[in-house]
């Protein structure tokens, strides 16, 4: 059920895994960040205005962000550096309770496990090297393109594979471009509600569930 035959030869089906409001709480860290910025003097609007700004392109990093508030007055780099260096060292502390279950939980001998994250690519792996998670996952992708063209170099469009995101535009495209695939749409409680993609219902042909419990149930 789970392997498929690529030239006389069992492969193990995969599994990609996005990273951000999937396995790690990005409701949780973006508030230590703006926390750090109102900390540098800045007002929320100021906040507010630059992050937005920061996100549009799907390549946010707190540096980048940064740049963007010190255009509108320069802050105390020895004091806020320090900050943010706490910040990425405690990023261990902002994944998910059933992150580290879930993914130990997998059979490996029926599953190869993915990461694969869009972002910044410095800023994404910062992230997922501090996360102490390496060990849990056979590959890791980090892309600043769209996922469901990135894939197009990695499965064929006919292959059967699984992808986990909390981005109902991710699995809209997913099965949009691989009609085998199983998009599974997780709805974490504390997602963002000013992020349009995260609001809009489940797409045709995929699964949603709101933990990696649940999610679990379809990979069994």
């Amino acid at each position: 059920m789970f392997n498929w035959l690529r030239n006389g030869v069992s492969v193990k089906k995969q599994i990609f895994i996005d990273f951000d409001g999937t396995i790690f709480s990005t409701s949780r860290f973006k508030k230590d960040i703006l926390h750090i910025f109102k900390c540098a003097g800045y007002s929320k609007e100021e906040i507010e205005k630059t992050y937005w700004e920061e996100c549009k392109d799907y390549r946010y990093s707190i540096e980048g962000n940064l740049k963007r508030l010190a255009r509108i007055c320069e802050y105390d780099k020895a004091k806020i550096d320090p900050m943010v260096e706490r910040v990425y060292k405690k990023v261990r502390k902002y994944l998910y309770k059933d992150t580290i279950p879930f993914l130990r939980k997998i059979n490996r001998e029926k599953y190869k496990v993915n990461l694969l994250t869009l972002g910044d690519i410095g800023f994404q792996r910062l992230k997922f090297d501090h996360s102490g998670l390496e060990k849990l996952f056979d590959d890791i992708y980090v892309t600043e393109n769209q996922k469901w063209n990135y894939l197009k170099d990695i499965v064929k469009r006919e292959e059967d594979f699984v992808m986990i995101d909390d981005r109902v535009d991710t699995s809209e495209k997913i099965k949009e471009n691989f009609p085998n695939s199983l998009p599974i749409r997780i709805f974490r409680k504390d997602y963002d509600k000013n992020d349009p993609y995260l609001c809009r219902d489940c797409p045709k042909g995929a699964v949603q569930v709101v933990n990696l419990k649940e999610a679990f149930e379809y990979i069994k």
